[in-house]
């Protein structure tokens, strides 16, 4: 016969295994480029809000500069980190649209939020002119 007491263990157990699996989200680890600068860092947690795929999209865009400036041959690199900071401007967009001074992120902490503005300047470098004209326009009308 079965005991009550192991199917209540295994239920519970089960349970938790299943919400510690819901819970997790997937992370894009912060990338060192070889000028030994970390790129993808946020401050604090990264809690998947707007504000910080904002300021991870900022970061990444710094690193593709910082190699598309100093570093003019390393392309691949350059555009990798622009690609990965247009999904980040993109996230940040889809959860937050509007473009604003002095953002309330959380309690007293504010912060200047443009997406816009920097996924045009990613477009600008990546030479994706077609998508760059799109969210100038989009600017616009704003």
């Amino acid at each position: 016969m079965i005991n009550q007491k192991d199917v209540w263990i295994k239920l519970v157990l089960g349970c938790i295994v299943l919400l510690c699996a819901c819970c997790m989200t997937p992370k894009r680890p912060p990338m060192i480029g070889s000028d030994g600068q970390k790129y993808g860092i946020v401050e604090g947690l990264f809690q998947n809000r707007w504000w910080n795929y904002y300021e991870r999209g900022q970061s990444f865009t710094g690193g593709a500069l910082t190699y598309y400036l100093d570093e003019p041959t390393d392309l691949a690199k350059t555009m990798h980190y622009l690609k990965i900071a247009e999904a980040d401007f993109a996230d940040a967009i889809s959860l937050r649209s509007k473009d604003q001074f002095r953002a309330r992120t959380y309690g007293m902490h504010f912060l200047d939020y443009f997406p816009h503005r920097e996924l045009g300047i990613v477009y600008y470098y990546s030479f994706q002119e077609k998508e760059f004209g799109v969210v100038n326009s989009l600017i616009l009308l704003l």
